[in-house]
Formats: C-alpha cells, structure tokens, sequence
C-alpha cells in the first residue's frame, strides 16, 4: 500500500490518497493507515540535524543539495548503516515520537527508553519511500527528563536493500499534538480500509465545512451542503467494506441511526464521537453511501456543539398528512408529547426516510428519569421484540416493545393497546400514496432508579423486504 498525503496550507484540510504500491495488482488488499497526524499545525520540536540530538558512530546528515530529503520535515535527515550507531535524545515531557522515512533501504533499529530497549522498528517499506513516518511514539511517561535513544542493529528486513536508519525528527508532542495523533486508522479493532486491484481512495481529513469538523473518514467524502437549514456530508466506500469517520464536538450529541447498521462510540478525552462505523457486507448496490446529517447550535469556531447528529444508510409516513393530524414536521427540532413524554418528531425532506428499522443497532441516548418512551409502528403485523438498556454505571437493563401495526388504530385487529400518537391519512411509498389512514404509537419502558442511561440496544426484527414484518422507531425519549 502507498500513501501520500497532502495539506491545503490555507485551511489545513489534509488529502490521503491511498493505493497499491505495485500499481498493477489485481488483488484485493485491507490495511490501516499508521501513524496519522491531523494536528494542522503539526511540527517537530528537533529537526535530525539538530545540536541537541547526540549522534555516536558514522552518520551522514543530508539536506535539500543531496536530492532525497524533498519530503523530510525542514528538508534534513541524518541516516547512519553502521551496526551500533546511535542517536540520543533528551527531553522532558511525557510523549516522544521518532519521525523518519520508510524506503526500500530501510533497515531495523533498536529503540531505548531511559536505558530500556523497548521497541524493534523495521524500517522497510516496498513503496518506495514514504516522508515523515512516526516510526515510534508512546505516551504516559511520567512527567520529567527522559532519554530516548535510536540504534542501528546492522540487520534488515530480507526484502530490504540495505539496513539504513534515518531520522528525520523527534518530536516531542504538545497536547493538541496528542490529541490529533492517531497509531492506526480505523481505530476499531477488526476494520481496515480495503482496495480492490487498481482501485485508489481519496480520504479527507482536518476538514471545516457549515461549523463542522471532520476530523478525518476512511470513507470518501463525496459531497456537503446546507440542505433545508442542516449540515449533509454524504460519504462512500465500495459495496462490503469497513467505513470509519470521526467528527468532533465540545459535548456529546445525540447519535440517531436512521437506517442500516452504525456503530458509534464518544471520546470525552478527543471531544469526539468517534467511530461512526459501517461494517462491512450490509449493502448489495455497488457503492455504499453514509449520510451524517446535523444541526449544530451556533458557536465560534470548532469544536462545533450538536443537538443532534443523525446517521442515514438508506417508506417515510407523510410530513404532508402527519403535518394535518398535528405534529409539526418543519420546525426542527418539532416536539410532540405522548405519554407524559415529549419526543423530537423526525423533519425530512419527501421521500427521505423519517424512521429507523429496529434491526438490533445501539443507539446513543443519555439521560435519567423514570421511563424512556419509543415513538413506533409495526407494518404486516404488531411485532414484539426484546431489548437492552445500558446504563453509564456499566449495567444493563432489558425490555420489550410492542408496537402496534401501522394500519389498525390502537387495540383493534390484534393490536396492543398503545398510546395511539396520530392518525394520518396516508403514508408514502415508492409507487405512490398507501390511500389508507395509518397509525405511530408510543410506549413507555420503566428506568431502574437513579440510574442514567448510556444507550439504547433497539430489538432485532428484520427489514421490510417483500412482505416481512418490521417495526419501525421514529424517536426516543427519557423522562
């Protein structure tokens, strides 16, 4: 795999275009992107050439008149194949990386922490050679001086040329450094980005768009825009891969799934609900599209704050008749009060989808109180299903939803007595008006007392392909 990153210098946006080294594989590769820094004011606290690095045996420091050093942070590196020649940095902080180049010379090198070798680096790269690589990082020392010393072991990779070992840096990173530093993307454990032969991705990352912040996605980002007064960044992966994004806020939004299967997961420490994961083999079309709508609360800069944040991988009830029965649709968010709860109606567009599948995904939902209610209906039937609530003290709770079948009232032909929301007059379909008044419900789920609840683990109950019984969830509340 090679990688080559660009950075807008203006606004800091930082491009990765990724693809096979051997550009004329037709195999299919999975890998993770190692070592990504997407601080945009990301430097170095030591240039390699730098007086305060103590270089022992043979060593060559090259700069811009040697014709190799293009890439290198401040164009310089210092590269040494004498088995046992050594670089030695001290330094005082609790972070230290070794900033250096991989290449098709690169060699291994033993790497030593206050006298303790921790780390052996292969240096190797078939690519060819790839600038500004964090060959070695840690964290959580403890705060006071430090030595960190790079020692060429004279061996090498059996594919590699030579057993060359450069750096180009140390850095000693800052805390915004730290923070925008990340060992591998995707960061969930079992994903990886995959290319398909000759295919390539172009990954985005350190991107401002509407007071947002993409902090980076191994999805491709297709487009953004303000629709209908809301932030819309439609991402893309082909069809049966992992696909991983990470946007930052200053306080954690509501996540809601509309359709498919996405995982999330809040970072408090990166003000990040990092990843936003669709796993792979849910989508037969060719490309897989990954919709994040939101609506952030005005504010200066980035982070930006969000009421919401909504996940769309994907039949919607009519705004137009929904609007008639009472609940308003175009004030977003539009509240709607249903069994001594008030629920967020969802506000779409026609023909965008207002509601999720209960297919066993977990939601984001936080907050303590006596119930959490569902605003839901079933189509071909009523449908039961079991789910889990997590509470933030690590325990869980389980319940079941009933809800009853779109198009009977509350009660009636096997229903169960829901409290009945609204009666519209129709809902949508591909082909046209169902010409048949439908229902939305409400259901209550007890909370366990004084306890605050983290997520929300819907039932699983299968699509809506053909005929097949499903149950549809438009919002969730707590109080």
């Amino acid at each position: 795999m090679a990688t080559t990153a660009r950075v807008n210098p203006a606004a800091g946006t930082e491009f990765f275009y990724l693809r096979q080294a051997d550009a004329t594989s037709t195999a299919t590769v999975s890998t993770s992107l190692d070592n990504v820094n997407t601080d945009e004011a990301a430097g170095s606290t030591y240039d390699g050439t730098n007086a305060a690095l103590d270089y022992s045996g043979t060593r060559t420091h090259a700069g811009p008149s040697s014709g190799y050093t293009s890439g290198d942070y401040d164009q310089t590196e210092s590269w040494s194949q004498q088995a046992g020649a050594s670089m030695t940095a001290t330094f005082t902080g609790t972070a230290v990386q070794w900033i250096g180049p991989k290449n098709t010379n690169g060699g291994i090198a033993d790497v030593y922490l206050d006298g303790t070798q921790v780390a052996t680096v292969d240096t190797y790269s078939p690519a060819g050679k790839l600038f500004q690589q964090v060959l070695y990082s840690t964290t959580g020392l403890p705060s006071g001086s430090h030595t960190l010393t790079i020692t060429v072991s004279g061996t090498q990779n059996p594919a590699s040329s030579a057993d060359t070992v450069v750096v180009d840096a140390i850095n000693v990173p800052t805390a915004a450094q730290l923070a925008s530093f990340f060992p591998a993307i995707p960061q969930q454990p079992g994903t990886s980005v995959t290319l398909d032969g000759r295919d390539s991705r172009m990954l985005t990352a350190n991107y401002d768009f509407a007071g947002q912040h993409l902090v980076y996605s191994t999805s491709e980002l297709d487009t953004q825009a303000t629709i209908g007064g809301r932030s819309v960044a439609l991402l893309y992966d082909p069809a049966g891969t992992d696909g991983e994004t990470v946007l930052q806020y200053a306080s954690q939004p509501a996540v809601t799934v509309l359709s498919g299967t996405v995982s999330g997961a809040w970072d408090p420490g990166r003000g990040q609900p990092a990843h936003l994961e669709r796993p792979a083999g849910g989508d037969q079309g060719e490309r897989r599209r990954l919709a994040h709508r939101y609506r952030p609360r005005p504010g200066p800069g980035h982070p930006a704050r969000a009421d919401q944040l909504e996940v769309q991988l994907g039949d919607a009830w009519s705004p137009r008749a929904t609007r008639r029965a009472g609940c308003r649709w175009r004030r977003w968010p539009a509240p709607a009060s249903a069994g001594g709860l008030t629920f967020t109606w969802p506000d779409v567009a026609s023909a965008e989808p207002d509601n999720t599948m209960a297919e066993g995904q977990t939601i984001a939902i936080s907050g303590s109180g006596a119930s959490l209610g569902f605003l839901a209906a079933a189509n071909n039937s009523a449908e039961p299903g079991t789910g889990t609530i997590y509470y933030t003290d690590g325990s869980t709770q389980s319940f079941t939803l009933d809800a009853g079948n779109f198009w009977y009232p509350a009660g009636q032909d096997g229903n169960p007595a829901n409290v009945q929301v609204a009666g519209v007059d129709y809902a949508n379909y591909p082909t046209g008006s169902s010409g048949h008044e439908v229902y939305v419900f409400e259901q209550s789920v007890p909370l366990a007392a004084g306890k605050t609840v983290a997520a929300v683990m819907l039932p699983s109950l299968g699509g809506v392909a053909g005929y097949n019984a499903a149950l549809h969830v438009f919002a969730l509340a707590i109080g």
